[in-house]
């Protein structure tokens, strides 16, 4: 709320910056492990996990990967044909089948949205795959990135 003018105001320098600070707001707040942690659940996780893993090389090429408590950063390039949107979507609704029957539920899993980023060149590329890895260990969770099992660091992945 207290963002709530700025993200609205006619200044865009200052809109922007609002808009900064709530994601960064909200990363920590993720990262604490606040809201629903459907995902703490190591089943749970691995089902994201396998569906990640299953049109690498088809759809995209998957790099990194983390699968939080309530959250999970992706790393890829897709590749021509398939639509970052499809590929979310698949993700999204065919775990969420497979969670939900485990679960004996029917419940919403996934927030209808997501973040993306384009990656701008080599450097950005080499940040975002050291802030996947260790996502884990600066939300106090691990010790090092190999430690947090659903990951790609943690499932001792090469690309």
């Amino acid at each position: 709320m207290e963002l709530a003018e700025d993200l609205h105001s006619s200044d865009q320098r200052l809109a922007t910056l609002a808009k900064e600070t709530l994601r960064k707001r909200l990363a920590v707040y993720e990262d604490a492990g606040h809201g629903y942690c459907l995902l703490a659940d190591q089943l749970h996780a691995g089902i994201v996990q396998d569906c990640l893993l299953k049109n690498h090389g088809k759809a995209y090429d998957l790099f990194e990967w983390c699968i939080m408590s309530n959250h999970v950063h992706v790393l890829i390039r897709v590749h021509d044909g398939h639509p970052l949107g499809d590929i979310v979507k698949q993700w999204k609704g065919a775990s969420a089948v497979l969670i939900n029957r485990a679960r004996k539920s029917s419940v919403a899993v996934w927030m209808r949205d997501y973040h993306d980023r384009f990656i701008r060149d080599n450097e950005h590329f080499q940040n975002a795959c050291a802030y996947i890895r260790h996502n884990p260990v600066k939300a106090g969770l691990c010790e090092g990135p190999e430690e947090w099992l659903p990951s790609s660091a943690g499932s001792g992945w090469t690309c």
